[in-house]
C-alpha cells in the first residue's frame, strides 16, 4: 500500500493555474519536516533496548499547557534561549558572571573543558531532536559552558544555609582573597536564592535541558578529584525539598543507568526500583482509556481497605488479598500536593512520552489515582486513612488534578505492572462473597469506633455471662 521508498516527490505550480493559491498552501504543508525518521529510530531503539538517537525533544505546547510548562527565570539549552515573550531573569549575561567567578576565583580549567567538549560536541548535538544546524561549534560549546556553570552554582547554593556561607571561604592562608571571594559568592548566591524554587522547576522542564555529560565534564574541571562529590549526589540534593521525594532504594552506584539530563535523573530517583518498564510485548493496545478500576468508596463495597505505605517510592501502589481472599488491601504512599505539583507531574509525564524512555511510572500512577479519586467522598476517605496529606487543594481540586493528568495519558500504552494491579483489584471487587461481606460491613459497621464499641460490649457481656454461670454453679454446688 505504501510505496515510494526514499524518493522525494515535488509538486510544481504553474503560473496562472486556477488552483495556484491552494496548491501553494498544500506544498507548504507537505514540506514540513515531521522528523518521523528520528522518532522511528528512537522508538525502535527503545523496543530493542539500544541507546540511540535524540534524548532531548522540543515539547509541543497545546492549549492549556502554556502556563504549566512555561520556562520562567532561566533558559537551559537551545529551545527557550531566544524567547521574546518573557525575558529571563538569568540570561547569558548573568551566566557569564557565574562562569567568570568559577574561572577566576575557583580555578576551573576552561581549556580542559573546551577541549573535552570539542571532542564530545557531535555527541551532544545528537541529543537534540531539532539538529541545531544554526548553531556554530563555538556557540554550541559556549551555551553548554554557561548552562553547566549556572547549574553547578545552583546545586552548590542550594546545599548551604546563609549561616554556613560565612565560614566557607575563611579557612585558607590568603584571608583577604577569601573575603573578596566570599563577597562575590554572596552577591551571586543571594540573587539565585531569591528565585531558587522557580529555578529548580525550570531545571525540571522537559525541553529545558542540556546533556548530563556536559555538567559532569565541567565538574571534572574543578580542583582535585578526591574532594568532589558525585554529580548525581549534587543534583539530587538540590531537589531534595521537592515532592515526590527520593526513593531511598535507588542507590547511586555503578548499576545506575546513564542519565540523559537532569530531568531523567530526577525521574529515576523517584520511581520504584522495579516495575513499570515497557517492552515489545506491550505494543498491543493496552491504553489507559480501556483500563479501569472503581473509585475508593466503590471498592469499600467489596471489603477493600486503603492503608498508607511507608517505604520505597512515593508512587508505588500495591494490592494484596487478606484472610483467605475475603479482604483486599490497597497500599498507597502518602500523597502531598503543592502549588508546583501539577507542573512537575506534567513535565515528568511528558518525559515519559519521549520515545527513548521505557519506564511509565508517573503515567501509570496518574491514571490509577484518577480512577480511585472520582468524588469528594473518595478524597475524604483517603484523608481519613492518612494517604492524602493536608493540602491547600480543595476536594474538587484534588479530583481535577488527577482528572486533568489522566486526559494527557488516556491514549498512552500502559505497563504490565499497572495492568496486573487493575486485574487483581477488579477480580477481588467482582467476587460475590467479597461484595456481600463489604456491603454487610458498611451497613452494620460503618464506623470503626462503632465496631470497637460493639466488640467492647460483647466482651463485657461475655464476662458478665461467665460470671453469672460461675455464681450459679457455686450456689448449686458449693465447695466442700
Amino acid at each position: 500500500i505504501l510505496t515510494g521508498g526514499s524518493k522525494t516527490y515535488d509538486y510544481d505550480i504553474e503560473e496562472g493555474d486556477p488552483h495556484e493559491e491552494d496548491l501553494q498552501w498544500l506544498k507548504e504543508n507537505l514540506a514540513v519536516d515531521d522528523k518521523l525518521a528520528e522518532q522511528g529510530r528512537a522508538s525502535l531503539a527503545k523496543i530493542l533496548g539500544v541507546e540511540e538517537g535524540p534524548t532531548i525533544f522540543k515539547h509541543e505546547r497545546k492549549a492549556g499547557d502554556e502556563e504549566l510548562l512555561k520556562v520562567r527565570v532561566v533558559a537551559i539549552g537551545p529551545y527557550h534561549r531566544n524567547s521574546s515573550s518573557s525575558p529571563m531573569k538569568f540570561g547569558d549575561d548573568y551566566k557569564w558572571k557565574i562562569t567568570r567567578f568559577m574561572v577566576n576565583k575557583l580555578g576551573v580549567d576552561m581549556k580542559k573543558y573546551l577541549n573535552e567538549m570539542e571532542e564530545k560536541g557531535r555527541d551532544a548535538r545528537r541529543c537534540y531532536s531539532e539538529g541545531l544546524s544554526e548553531w556554530s561549534s563555538r556557540e554550541f560549546r559556549t551555551m553548554l559552558l554557561l548552562d553547566s556553570s549556572f547549574i553547578l552554582f545552583v546545586m552548590d547554593a542550594s546545599r548551604y544555609s546563609l549561616l554556613d556561607l560565612g565560614t566557607r571561604f575563611m579557612d585558607s592562608v590568603d584571608l583577604q582573597l577569601d573575603r573578596s571571594t566570599f563577597m562575590e559568592y554572596m552577591a551571586l548566591s543571594l540573587d539565585v536564592r531569591e528565585h531558587l524554587k522557580q529555578i529548580k522547576l525550570d531545571l525540571l522542564t522537559v525541553d529545558n535541558q542540556i546533556p548530563f555529560s556536559a555538567i559532569q565534564t565541567l565538574l571534572n574541571c574543578f580542583g582535585e578529584e578526591g574532594n568532589k562529590p558525585s554529580i548525581e549526589d549534587l543534583a539530587l540534593s538540590c531537589f531534595d525539598d521537592l515532592w515526590p521525594t527520593r526513593n531511598e532504594e535507588q542507590k547511586i552506584d555503578t548499576d545506575m543507568p546513564p542519565f540523559h539530563h537532569l530531568l531523567h535523573l530526577f525521574h529515576w530517583s523517584r520511581i520504584p526500583a522495579e516495575g513499570y518498564e515497557m517492552n515489545s510485548r506491550l505494543l498491543s493496545n493496552k491504553n489507559a482509556s480501556q483500563q479501569y478500576i472503581p473509585s475508593a468508596t466503590e471498592l469499600q463495597k467489596s471489603a477493600t481497605k486503603f492503608k498508607k505505605s511507608y517505604s520505597g517510592s512515593c508512587l508505588g501502589i500495591t494490592f494484596k488479598r487478606r484472610l483467605t481472599g475475603l479482604f483486599g488491601v490497597i497500599k498507597i504512599p502518602v500523597l502531598h500536593l503543592y502549588d508546583y505539583s501539577k507542573s512537575t507531574f506534567r513535565n515528568l509525564i511528558a518525559f515519559e512520552a519521549n520515545p527513548t524512555n521505557d519506564v511509565l511510572c508517573f503515567t501509570a500512577y496518574s491514571a490509577c489515582m484518577s480512577c480511585i479519586l472520582q468524588r469528594k467522598e473518595d478524597v475524604k476517605l483517603l484523608m481519613e486513612r492518612g494517604i492524602l496529606a493536608s493540602t491547600n487543594y480543595k476536594d474538587t481540586e484534588v479530583i481535577e488534578f488527577f482528572k486533568d493528568l489522566s486526559r494527557k495519558v488516556e491514549d498512552s500504552i500502559m505497563p504490565d505492572t499497572l495492568i496486573e494491579l487493575y486485574n487483581e483489584v477488579n477480580s477481588h471487587h467482582n467476587n460475590k462473597i467479597s461484595k456481600w461481606f463489604g456491603n454487610f460491613r458498611l451497613h452494620y459497621f460503618p464506623n470503626p469506633w462503632i465496631t470497637l464499641s460493639l466488640i467492647g460490649a460483647l466482651v463485657l457481656f461475655a464476662l458478665s455471662f461467665f460470671q453469672t454461670i460461675y455464681g450459679m454453679l457455686s450456689y448449686y454446688h458449693p465447695p466442700e
